[in-house]
């Protein structure tokens, strides 16, 4: 692909061959090693960061169309400015996880105290 795209074609093979392996491999293998079923495993490993990132990356698009990044420092902005989507987001996706950590932190605190 290098040669008939040129770099965008490293970076479809790179994608294309990655995308398989973990479409193919990696689903088994967690079955295999650890005993987690498949659906489990697309669930709780990609489906919820995927939906997690969607509504980031949608506020990130419409900041860069209606504020773009001129320099490093306007892009890092735009970065702090959307980056509470995505906290929102994961304490939404992941709030059982989120509750039962700040309970550990929460209980840690109360026996330093």
């Amino acid at each position: 692909m290098v040669k008939t795209v040129g770099i965008y074609g490293v970076a479809w093979g790179t994608s294309i061959s990655m995308t398989l392996v973990h479409l193919t491999f990696w689903p088994r293998y967690v079955r295999k090693v650890l005993g987690v079923p498949v659906h489990t495993f697309v669930w709780e490993g990609w489906l919820k960061i995927t939906v997690c990132a969607i509504p980031y990356a949608i506020a990130s698009a419409v900041a860069d169309r209606y504020w773009p990044a001129s320099n490093v420092f306007a892009f890092f902005a735009q970065i702090i400015a959307t980056l509470p989507v995505y906290a929102i987001c994961v304490m939404a996706v992941f709030r059982s996880e989120v509750r039962s950590l700040f309970l550990k932190w929460q209980a840690s605190k109360l026996v330093s105290a």
